[in-house]
């Protein structure tokens, strides 16, 4: 073991968990591409719309040392700019597309969709209470590539979710309500599109601040109209791989197991869900509105020859969105 590095069992488990969940989110392509737009927005550098973050190792001389870097990069559209992501610890480089080294990842140069890379990577330091820092942990990481339902704005990911969370927060604010926010993280609590009563949302979930008592902060977009309550929403299923984990946890539960490694979009009785066929027979299904599961017979209007790593623009209970496939990291058993 090198001296920089520690193994798990050396921190406290606390420690552990909120380091390897936050070193997770780094490694996402989807939150890497979400947090370039916004810096080069931020700096008047103009990018391709809807420009994906990808994965490459960077380099370049400092001094006599080539130092390199595992990044997500996007070039700006004048390919002046490089914008990187560091899948390490988070860190954002700008910088000059001069003298610098760009190469795919290569166990994530080719990942197929329906497929996985593993990629070692480190877990970003920890900061202790008196502004020390722990020794990095270097852990294998799991890549696969899934379906997130993006909705759109002015032709740009991100913007409506990130609009709604900037209004939901101040709402909190406002009113004496806490919501969880990472010191390296300031988007960890997010608006979510929900289901309450049959009627759709937008949802945060908050903190009373005197008594910690979990409550939602409901926007009703059509009344422009702000509503608590102590009553879960039904969260919209948006995201491929949670429904994947509802599914084959319904499944395990039932005796039973999933027949193929996604699920995909599909309707049954005219409702839009997440489906997947069983290894005895029928479809589980994973509604997207209400994210109830449940067996049925068949399903129809299947997406699921289309699903193969593209984006697809679709209609889901009305709304159009933007299938999008997405590298997504998990910690390697």
């Amino acid at each position: 073991m090198k001296k920089n590095e520690v193994a798990f069992g050396t921190l406290k488990q606390s420690q552990v968990r909120d380091s390897i969940e936050l070193s997770i989110r780094f490694k996402r392509q989807r939150a890497a591409t979400e947090a370039l737009h916004k810096l080069a927005r931020e700096k008047g550098v103009e990018l391709v719309i809807d420009a994906i973050a990808q994965p490459c190792q960077v380099s370049w001389v400092e001094g006599w040392l080539r130092i390199y870097y595992k990044l997500y990069v996007i070039i700006s559209k004048d390919t002046k700019t490089i914008f990187g992501f560091d899948m390490t610890d988070g860190h954002i480089f700008v910088l000059d597309n001069k003298d610098i080294r760009v190469e795919p990842i290569e166990q994530l140069k080719h990942i197929p969709y329906q497929g996985f890379a593993k990629v070692e990577l480190g877990i970003p330091q920890l900061e202790n209470p008196d502004g020390s820092s722990s020794p990095c942990i270097r852990a294998p990481f799991k890549f696969g590539a899934w379906y997130v339902l993006e909705i759109l704005q002015n032709g740009h990911f991100f913007y409506v979710q990130r609009e709604k969370t900037n209004k939901l927060r101040q709402y909190a604010d406002e009113n004496g309500l806490d919501y969880h926010v990472h010191f390296k993280d300031k988007l960890a609590s997010r608006a979510k599109l929900a289901t309450v009563d049959g009627k759709l949302y937008w949802s945060l979930r908050c903190e009373e601040h005197a008594t910690g008592k979990v409550c939602y902060v409901l926007y009703d977009e059509d009344v422009d109209t702000f509503v608590v309550t102590e009553k879960a929403p039904q969260v919209w299923v948006l995201q491929q791989r949670n429904a994947w984990k509802k599914l084959n946890a319904y499944a395990k539960s039932h005796g039973d197991a999933l027949a193929y490694p996604r699920p995909y979009l599909a309707k049954v009785n005219g409702e839009d869900v997440w489906a997947v066929p069983l290894m005895s027979k029928g479809y589980l299904v994973c509604t997207v509105k209400t994210a109830e599961t449940s067996r049925v017979e068949q399903v129809s209007d299947s997406l699921a020859a289309k699903m193969d790593g593209s984006p697809l623009q679709i209609s889901v209970d009305g709304l159009d969105v933007t299938a999008t496939c997405w590298l997504e990291a998990e910690l390697a058993k």
